[in-house]
């Protein structure tokens, strides 16, 4: 008949009044059907009304206030959440440096390349931000200086509000401990990929905000990409006028995206700053750091080509507008295929056979072979082709050296080269076999430790055979190298604003 509401009682050690009742509570309720639907989530940082006694304090927290809506729930998932601690942990990236990186590969790799910071929770957000903007040297006025976090309802939002039991009444967070209370939103009830949710809400992206109006239009990043050096630079903030509508991606996100009409004027605004010649080409690189990037659905709304005469859709705060300059080779890839491509790759570290303590790390195509990985080694290493040979990792032990059988075929999958690796821990050791591999240098490398065991008298009269006999090994003959096969091995080059 009534509404259902939740109180939470809080009373002071003896001999103490209400002000050491230093706790805060924030409770998120999820409602669900018989067949487990969830019909309803509600998430409430702080509460509706609250009653105090000289030790004692009352929140109240209003659950529903409908009856009607209960008819079809069998079960209420209650969480309530109580915090004391004095300091907060957020993490902050630079908005130039978060748009390079989710150009150059997954979204998700920003959330790594993020800096831990620790601030007391009394400090106000406004002066939180401020203080990442220095310590990330973010430059700008300090008045627009903004931070932009990810919920998985809103999108990237800047401002946490909450709307309260009363008709038309609104809280909004002003204290990093505000900020704190809205953690609830990412408790895992009635959520998937709730590790990820928390981490795109604590990671704080720190920009200059071009405009105020989230409803009419989007705080976006443009960055430049050269298709022939395949690089990206950040080039400028910019205010993108856009019509919103409620856009659904998987794992129950629905968000509210802008859309914009592409014609001249969106492409002179959008190219400002840029040497325009014929050839130039416009895409938008969209970020929802929560979703699979692998997934196919996805895949097809991470990035577009902005066309004269199209719409782009799918636009949020923090997206990037990605101006491709002119090709000068035919074959450089458009910035769609790079992106593409990079979101693909997977880390491999590679560890040389005769040195494990020297490594490093590449990001390799699954669909590459053999070949491709040679190619790729040779020009990490500058070393001709002929010169290296790559052999599966075995973790734990240590693989033998096959001089004249290796233990990856050419035809070979990708996965069955790792298929002694964990997914998360890719390795495959590589050798430097030397100017030649033919049988000859490989069973004088095979002979190396006899040749050194040899006595001083025997090593001096015979040093011009081993000299030319063991050419394969670089560790012996390093120096007698031409100056082109010389080459160093290894070192690599939350709830949002106007949310329930």
């Amino acid at each position: 008949k009534f509404g259902i509401l939740l109180e939470t009682v809080h009373k002071a050690k003896e001999n103490l009044n209400k002000e050491s009742i230093k706790e805060r509570v924030s409770v998120k309720m999820v409602a669900k059907k018989q067949d487990g639907t969830v019909v309803k989530k509600l998430f409430k940082p702080i509460f509706d009304q609250n009653r105090e006694g000289p030790s004692h304090r009352v929140n109240i927290f209003v659950l529903s206030k409908n009856k009607e809506e209960r008819l079809s729930w069998h079960v209420m998932e209650v969480v309530v959440i109580i915090n004391r601690t004095p300091t907060c942990h957020i993490k902050g990236i630079a908005g130039h440096e978060f748009a390079r990186i989710v150009c150059q590969g997954k979204a998700q790799a920003y959330l790594n390349k993020a800096v831990s910071f620790n601030f007391d929770v009394n400090l106000t957000i406004k002066q939180a931000v401020e203080e990442l903007a220095s310590k990330l040297q973010v430059t700008g006025p300090k008045p627009m200086m903004s931070q932009w976090l990810y919920i998985f309802t809103k999108g990237y939002v800047s401002n946490l509000r909450s709307r309260r039991a009363m008709p038309n009444e609104y809280w909004t967070a002003e204290t990093v401990e505000d900020y704190m209370r809205c953690k609830v939103i990412n408790f895992p009830i009635g959520v998937q990929n709730e590790a990820m949710r928390r981490d795109a809400f604590r990671t704080w992206i720190i920009s200059q905000k071009v405009t105020d109006d989230k409803d009419r239009d989007k705080n976006v990043f443009v960055c430049t990409f050269d298709p022939d050096l395949q690089m990206v630079k950040f080039l400028k903030t910019h205010s993108l006028s856009v019509e919103n509508k409620v856009e659904t991606l998987g794992l129950l996100e629905h968000i509210s995206l802008g859309s914009v009409k592409v014609d001249e004027n969106f492409f002179h605004n959008v190219t400002m700053g840029v040497p325009v010649t014929l050839g130039v080409k416009i895409f938008i690189r969209r970020i929802f750091p929560i979703q699979d990037e692998s997934d196919d659905m996805i895949q097809r709304v991470l990035v577009t080509e902005a066309v004269i005469g199209s719409t782009l859709t799918h636009i949020d705060d923090c997206h990037v507008l990605v101006v491709q300059t002119k090709k000068r080779h035919a074959d450089s890839p458009d910035f769609d295929e790079y992106l593409q491509k990079k979101i693909r790759e997977v880390r491999v570290t590679f560890v040389k056979k005769d040195d494990p303590t020297v490594n490093f790390e590449l990001g390799l195509d699954p669909r590459c072979r053999k070949s491709d990985i040679l190619s790729r080694l040779c020009e990490h290493l500058s070393r001709p082709r002929n010169m290296i040979e790559v052999y599966k990792y075995w973790s734990g032990r240590s693989c033998p050296y096959q001089a004249s059988q290796p233990n990856i075929n050419d035809t070979e999958g990708f996965d069955s080269m790792f298929q002694f690796c964990d997914d998360t821990d890719r390795k495959m050791f590589y050798r430097i076999l030397g100017t030649s591999s033919s049988p000859t240098a490989a069973s004088s490398t095979s002979g190396k430790c006899r040749i050194f065991r040899q006595s001083t008298a025997a090593a001096a009269q015979s040093s011009q055979h081993r000299t030319s006999g063991a050419a394969s090994s670089k560790e012996e003959v390093g120096e007698n190298l031409p100056p082109h096969h010389r080459g160093g091995g290894g070192d690599d080059d939350t709830l949002g604003e106007g949310g329930d």
